[in-house]
């Protein structure tokens, strides 16, 4: 094999000095290149994530209105809660009341019942009280009427007796002037 001619030494250095450059060049280019783009990959995240942090904050502010807003929200229920509690004391109360209104109703209705039936007891003794008061005015009237009809015959009879004490001769009296002859 034929040996290949050396090469000198400023061409070596040439060579060094151009592999150098190159070198140096490629490191850079590795360097600036993708830092450029990491650079603007860094500042890209960090324009997101600013607009992250005001997303954030913001949402952040809603929430915090949103919890006001809940806290009113549960102020206005445990209010209504209240209010209800008290309507529910107050319908018991008047359920309370209605039952005995019904209770005292139920009471005077059986009063009302019981003094029905006395007072239809007592109709029927009254009519029974006025048929016998009837009757005993009929009889009445019927001895009202014979004993009239007897007067008139003790009227007559008395007349008639009058009449024949008149004609008759008092006989009487001689008895007794006998009588007080007789010794």
């Amino acid at each position: 094999m034929p040996s290949l001619p050396r090469p000198s030494a400023s061409a070596l250095r040439s060579v060094g000095v151009t592999v150098g450059v190159l070198l140096l060049v490629a490191a850079i280019a590795l360097v600036a290149g993708p830092g450029r783009g990491l650079r603007g990959d860094i500042a890209k995240q960090k324009q997101l994530i600013t607009v992250q942090l005001a997303t954030t904050r913001e949402q952040l502010d809603v929430t915090q209105e949103q919890l006001t807003l809940t806290r009113r929200q549960l102020d206005v229920t445990m209010t209504q809660l209240q209010i209800t509690q008290e309507q529910k004391q107050i319908a018991l109360q008047q359920l309370d009341i209605a039952q005995r209104q019904l209770d005292l109703t139920r009471r005077q209705l059986e009063i009302s019942e019981s003094q029905q039936r006395i007072s239809a007891q007592t109709l029927m003794i009254a009519q029974q009280q006025l048929g016998v008061a009837q009757q005993q005015l009929q009889r009445t009237e019927e001895s009202l009427g014979i004993q009239r009809q007897l007067l008139g015959i003790a009227q007559q009879t008395l007349e008639q007796a009058k009449e024949i004490n008149r004609k008759t001769p008092d006989l009487s009296a001689e008895d007794d002037a006998r009588r007080s002859a007789a010794p």
